[in-house]
């Protein structure tokens, strides 16, 4: 049983009909409401436990019978993942040996959530990879857009935790048939090896969202690193896509303890190497090797930024991967000495009268110096308009042409028979609303953005924002909306932007004299609970400074 209490939003507030609501009134009632709560529950307290009981004696019941979640690239990732599901009380077990799903061999240790269990409906909301909406609300909502109302959607369509995560999981209609360990919080995290020499040339640990949240502790431990984007091979032992090495040549020979401290703290591989020869792929010493340093970064905040915004970044940065941050008001950002700083974050907002003039000049030199801006959502949009002159692409409208400070004159009206439909349509219009939608990014796999990852990710897209693909010699566009066909992960998708957004930019790098703009179509952060986004985010954050 729940209910909602409207606040006054002070201590009082007029209503349209004239009347006063207080802030006395919303406590009464808010207490009222409560006890009348507690009282029904209390009378019915036989029928509520019993419905209670029932309710999650079979809860999830289905055609899913476990879920399957693999280690994979990333096994901290996989690991934080299923403590948040054993956090919010459902049953996680570990296979104890090799079982087959699907045509497909799971190694002894993954994970499985099985079905049915007590927690199950909540399993399945937070497992399925759709969730259906009715068929007749749709249709009353596709007519709504027709008449440009808005949607009554409440909230997001999708919100699946492994695909923001970028952990698999694998639905199986079978039952588990292996042998299996229930797992407490306490038992979730394997013990690293420790090494019981020091290396002879050093340490790397392969780049994740795991590692990179290790890294970011060593380099403020006082730890050097060099950071390598492309593929390499030592000891018969492939790096894919990213690592961080710790040379013993840059940290002197009594680092181990240390690193291998925080590795462990964080659930990351660290691979031991005693040899810097290379077999395949980038060498240890080559220009495409950069070396890392602990990141100087500030935040916008105030007006106009998103409060939400900017307090997922903060929190993302702070709180997840631990890294420092300065936060300052965005109307005070012409008081600050850039020069203090490597990055700056804008959050999502219109800052088009906030950044003007000499301020904007500022930011510009700023980045063309060397510092790294990164923009999210609205703030990407803003850094696009000519007035701003910042990122060298544009949005775009509803037919797809580009979103320019000025509208276009109206044209001359059809000869021809009068056509009402079409003239009622707007002059200038917004791309169709996405409502928190689940889309598939294909990844640019040469770019150091897209370290640590596998080439495609999946992104909460909520909103009317379609950045056109900039050009290549102007940027790189490193992370854009699959084709049309694998678009849609999960969620709804109305069939306008379904023909807009394939191809169209999500992540765009653009360098400007020694630094980026790292522009991201969407936030990242979005309530602080898509990793694989936010993952983007923080090699934005500590790359941007080394490369």
């Amino acid at each position: 049983m729940t209910f909602e209490k409207a606040s006054a939003r002070g201590l009082t507030y007029r209503r349209s009909d004239g009347s006063i609501l207080t802030y006395r009134d919303g406590a009464v009632e808010h207490f009222t409401a409560a006890m009348s709560t507690l009282q029904t529950a209390a009378a019915g307290r036989e029928k509520m436990l019993r419905d209670f009981a029932e309710f999650r004696r079979n809860a999830g019941q289905g055609t899913v019978r476990a879920y399957y979640l693999p280690e994979g690239r990333d096994p901290g990732q996989a690991q934080r993942l299923v403590r948040t599901l054993l956090s919010n009380g459902i049953t996680v077990e570990r296979v104890e040996q090799a079982v087959t799903v699907d045509g497909r061999i799971m190694p002894a240790g993954t994970f499985v959530v099985p079905l049915p269990q007590p927690a199950g409906m909540l399993v399945r909301n937070l497992l399925d990879p759709q969730i259906p909406m009715n068929e007749e609300f749709i249709k009353t909502q596709e007519e709504r857009r027709r008449r440009r109302l808005p949607d009554q959607i409440y909230d997001t369509t999708a919100w699946n935790m492994p695909m923001l995560w970028d952990v698999e999981c694998i639905g199986s209609t079978s039952a588990v048939s292996v042998k299996t360990t229930r797992l407490d919080l306490a038992s979730v995290s394997r013990p690293a090896p420790a090494t019981k020499t020091d290396a002879l040339v050093g340490y790397a640990l392969v780049w994740n969202a795991t590692s990179a949240a290790a890294a970011i502790e060593a380099l403020r431990e006082g730890l050097m690193a060099r950071f390598i984007s492309q593929p390499f091979t030592i000891d018969g032992r492939k790096f894919d896509r990213g690592a961080a090495v710790f040379r013993v040549s840059d940290n002197g020979l009594n680092f181990r303890a240390k690193l291998e401290t925080i590795a462990a703290k964080h659930g990351a591989d660290l691979i031991r190497l005693d040899s810097a020869f290379v077999s395949e792929g980038a060498s240890l010493g080559s220009n495409q090797t950069v070396t890392l340093k602990a990141p100087r970064v500030l935040l916008a905040w105030d007006a106009p930024t998103s409060s939400l915004s900017a307090g997922w970044a903060r929190y993302v940065m702070e709180r997840r991967y631990g890294q420092s941050v300065t936060a300052v008001r965005a109307g005070s950002l012409a008081r600050v000495d850039l020069r203090r700083f490597d990055v700056l974050v804008l959050p999502s907002g219109n800052y088009a009268t906030a950044i003007t003039g000499e301020n904007l000049r500022r930011i510009k030199d700023w980045v063309s110096a060397g510092g790294t801006l990164i923009t999210f959502g609205e703030a990407s949009r803003w850094a696009t308009r000519d007035s701003t002159g910042l990122l060298d692409t544009s949005t775009e409208l509803r037919d797809g042409s580009p979103e320019t400070d000025s509208p276009q004159a109206r044209t001359e009206a059809s000869k021809g028979p009068f056509d009402y439909e079409k003239a009622i349509q707007p002059l200038r219009e917004q791309p169709e609303n996405t409502p928190g939608s689940i889309l598939r990014v294909k990844l640019d796999p040469d770019h150091w953005l897209s370290s640590g990852t596998d080439g495609e990710i999946q992104v909460l897209v909520e909103g009317t924002r379609v950045f056109t693909p900039i050009r290549i010699d102007r940027g790189r566009n490193v992370g854009t909306y699959a084709v049309i066909d694998r678009l849609l992960a999960s969620g709804h998708l109305w069939p306008e932007p379904k023909q807009q957004l394939p191809n169209k930019a999500f992540l765009i790098h653009q360098p400007s004299g020694q630094g980026h703009i790292i522009a991201f179509a969407e936030d990242p952060n979005y309530r602080a609970y898509a990793e694989a986004t936010e993952f983007l985010f923080i090699n934005a954050v500590l790359l941007g400074v080394g490369y």
